[in-house]
């Protein structure tokens, strides 16, 4: 019986462990982000994490889903750098932004050496969504406006 309990919590725990957050906040407090006069929208921060067999790669056993934040996947390699800044880039679109600036991203793989087998890999990013004014868009692009304005009066 203490065989099927322990086998129903590492169930559990391997469920709750797989698993993906976002999170943003537009409290800024009148603090400006940059310099170049963008419009801050809001900071975003993402965390995808998951349990993989003996630390490898090709051997997920559950992990988080950058798609859908909250859900999860079996056997589906989703932990990874480029997937928690996905997330981020993905987020601030929803928001109206069109541009992240400050985009970081940390990635930490342990040994639970309590499970002997497994592995813990998580994935973080965090970046800044905002809305560029006409003023800090591309001068290179402002300038060809410019011209072809010119060119058609």
């Amino acid at each position: 019986m203490s065989l099927l309990k322990w086998s129903f919590s590492l169930a559990a725990l391997l469920i709750a462990a797989g698993c993906s957050s976002i999170d943003s906040t537009s409290d800024f407090k009148g603090n400006q982000l940059t310099e170049t006069g963008a419009r801050p929208v809001s900071h975003i921060h993402s965390d995808i994490w998951g349990i993989y067999f003996l630390g490898f790669e090709s051997c997920p056993v559950i992990t988080g889903s950058y798609s859908e934040p909250g859900d999860w996947h079996f056997f589906s390699h989703t932990v990874s750098p480029n997937t928690a800044a996905e997330m981020v880039l993905e987020e601030s679109r929803k928001q109206g932004a069109d541009a992240v600036i400050d985009l970081k991203t940390d990635w930490d793989s342990s040994w639970q050496a309590a499970t002997l087998i497994f592995w813990l890999k998580e994935a973080q990013a965090s970046g800044n969504a905002v809305i560029l004014s006409e003023e800090t868009g591309d001068p290179v692009e402002e300038e060809l406006i410019e011209i072809e304005e010119e060119e058609t009066e």
